[in-house]
This record gives structure tokens, C-alpha cells and sequence, in this order.
């Protein structure tokens, strides 16, 4: 049961994208990853799950943060993660972190990026 930091990944050739992962086992959090100036945030659940789930949750206020389970695009809940998962964070988290329990390890890995230009 750790508070986990996450790791940069380095994603060549992306210019405007960031990454972060964390690697979970049974009962760890993640460290909250704080990029509100990224709108889109497609995040990628992998691992052994065993009979375990990872959710995702996201708050709001940075100097005082109160989780919530994030949900997805079409307002699906990001909970019950129980295998292999790609999706986006709905827009406008400010921290995005995961969360694990009784899983065997996962990496969680959250892409964040900037919006494109109009090109005009």
C-alpha cells in the first residue's frame, strides 16, 4: 500500500504529447499528475490483474484535491478496470491519478496533449 510515483516516458517525434506511467501491485496510489494545460489525456491500463481492478480518479483543485472516479468521454465511470484498457480522461482534470486493489502489478500510462493548431 505505496503512494507511487509516476516516470516521464519518452515518447520520440510527439512534439506537443507528454507521458507519465506508474507501476502499481496490490493496494498502491498513484502520485496525482498535474497538467491542466493538457486537455486530452488518453490513459493505458496494462498488467496482471489477477482478481484485482484499477480505477482512475481525478480532482479539480491542486492545493486541495477531493478524488473522484474519473469518467471517460461518454461519461462511462473509470473503475473496475479488470483488464487491458485504453480510453480518454473527460476533459478538465486537473490531477489525474490511479489506483489499485488486489491486482498482481499493472503499468498505467497517461498521455497528455496540448490542442493542436488551427493551422491558419
Amino acid at each position: 500500500m505505496a503512494i507511487v510515483p509516476y516516470t516521464t516516458v519518452d515518447i520520440p517525434h510527439q512534439g506537443r504529447c507528454w507521458a507519465v506511467q506508474w507501476v502499481l501491485e496490490s493496494g498502491d496510489s498513484g502520485v496525482p499528475w498535474a497538467r491542466p494545460d493538457l486537455p486530452d489525456k488518453p490513459l493505458q491500463v496494462t498488467g496482471t490483474f489477477a482478481a484485482g481492478v484499477v480505477q482512475v480518479e481525478v480532482a479539480l483543485h491542486p492545493d486541495a484535491p477531493v478524488y473522484a472516479v474519473a469518467k471517460d468521454a461518454n461519461s462511462v465511470p473509470m473503475s473496475g478496470i479488470a483488464a487491458a484498457y485504453l480510453e480518454a480522461v473527460q476533459p478538465g482534470a486537473t490531477l489525474v491519478r490511479p489506483v489499485a486493489t488486489t491486482v498482481t502489478t499493472v503499468t498505467v500510462v497517461c498521455l497528455g496533449s496540448a490542442a493542436r493548431s488551427s493551422g491558419g
